[in-house]
């Protein structure tokens, strides 16, 4: 296979991978078991996803402190995201999450120092100033908690980026693997206190979101990798955000405020943007 068309095999991956991932919010909204519940037997089917993934890869299962950090912080993400997308609308939900990199560029001045460049402040600015209009009128009890904890799932979010960007893919596998089978722990026992009414609905919308939405996802995402440039990733993955509450408008009828809608905008196309100068300035670095 010549190498455009190995790339252009990658990009499709990445697509696809974007897309299964759109389909997040609407079947967590159409599951009526409780966030936690749901996240955790989520993460069972796609930790077997995972697992058999791995077996044919021959990739070796190991347990380090590298792992731990990964699996600690998806596990974060996972819950938060869940129950962001079940408090609050799933535009709210995936488009406060998509803010990560923000958060990732924080994380930088503050702890390592670094030091702003101009599109910087601006994707930060723009950004904030998005996910603000997200709280405009939504001081019900239920969407202004929701609302934060999307903006939660963005802070580990980030953490999973920032934990797992320098790492080999056998222990960004392994911390990913881990982190599912921590959030199925933590999550399936919460069935004894909020009910998990079984049926051959419930239990399909669960591995729906396990293999489709997160296992096969994450496979391809590691397999996109070796020829996708991350410039085309990033700019692959904003389907996500933009198609996720399309879904949920079109089958479960939920659309966002105006602000909402507005603020949206203006938090996927600032971060957009500023990936797509990011990764020029270092192109023209290298040259």
């Amino acid at each position: 296979m010549s190498t455009v068309r190995f790339r252009h095999k990658c990009m499709l991956q990445m697509l696809f991978c974007a897309l299964l991932w759109s389909l997040g919010g609407i079947f967590i909204k159409l599951s009526p078991w409780n966030g936690f519940v749901l996240a955790g037997a989520r993460s069972l089917f796609a930790a077997i996803v995972l697992l058999v993934y791995m077996f044919i890869r021959r990739i070796p299962l190991r347990l380090s402190r590298n792992t731990l950090i990964i699996a600690a912080s998806l596990c974060g993400t996972f819950f938060c995201f869940t129950m962001a997308t079940k408090l609050t609308t799933a535009a709210n939900a995936i488009v406060l999450q998509f803010s990560a990199p923000v958060f990732i560029l924080l994380y930088s001045s503050l702890f390592q120092h670094k030091q702003f460049r101009l599109a910087d402040w601006l994707v930060v600015s723009l950004t904030l100033g998005g996910m603000a209009l997200f709280f405009v009128g939504q001081f019900e009890k239920g969407m202004l908690i929701g609302n934060l904890i999307g903006i939660l799932a963005a802070v580990f979010f980030s953490a999973c980026f920032l934990s797992s960007a320098a790492v080999q893919e056998s222990v960004r596998l392994n911390g990913i693997l881990q982190g599912q089978i921590l959030t199925a722990m933590i999550g399936l026992p919460f069935a004894f206190l909020f009910g998990m009414p079984l049926s051959f609905q419930t239990i399909g919308f669960a591995a729906i979101l396990g293999i489709l939405q997160i296992g096969i996802p994450y496979v391809l995402y590691s397999l996109a990798l070796r020829g996708c440039p991350p410039l085309a990733c990033s700019l692959l993955a904003v389907v996500e955000p933009l198609l996720n509450p399309i879904w949920v408008a079109i089958f479960y009828g939920e659309t966002p405020t105006l602000f909402a809608l507005v603020g949206g905008l203006f938090v996927v196309f600032s971060i957009t943007a500023w990936c797509m100068y990011n990764e020029r300035s270092l192109l023209n670095s290298e040259t």
